[in-house]
């Protein structure tokens, strides 16, 4: 724990300097203890609608990864169907990629090189 010098503000007591803190009963200074001060802002609330846009944006790229050199049928039909996901130009629905990419203030074309 950090402890710092109590300095008092205000006026001083008789025949003490402003500065100056009297000793308590033990002889020594005051002690006040101190806690942290976070100075960065407060963090953006996420929503859950938008915590579900990640965590479906984070399950393609996963699938993705997890499928990108397919072995079997099933491998074949996951990966073609994550890529048409993320190949869709169309925006009008709220789980599209195109969506999701605006909403979590993603660039879409540069996830779409990564992935290639």
């Amino acid at each position: 724990m950090r402890h710092a010098r109590l300095r008092l503000a205000g006026t001083p007591l008789p025949g003490c300097r402003g500065d100056w803190v009297p000793p308590v009963s033990t002889g020594g200074t005051r002690r006040v203890q101190l806690s942290p001060v976070d100075l960065r802002p407060p963090p953006r609330v996420v929503q859950p609608e938008r915590q579900l846009m990640a965590a479906v944006l984070v399950d393609a790229v996963a699938t993705w990864r997890r499928n990108c050199r397919p072995r079997d049928l099933q491998a074949k039909r996951r990966l073609a169907e994550v890529v048409g996901w993320l190949e869709d130009p169309d925006a009008s629905w709220p789980f599209s990629f195109m969506r999701i990419c605006a909403e979590l203030e993603l660039d879409a074309a540069r996830i779409r090189r990564m992935l290639r």
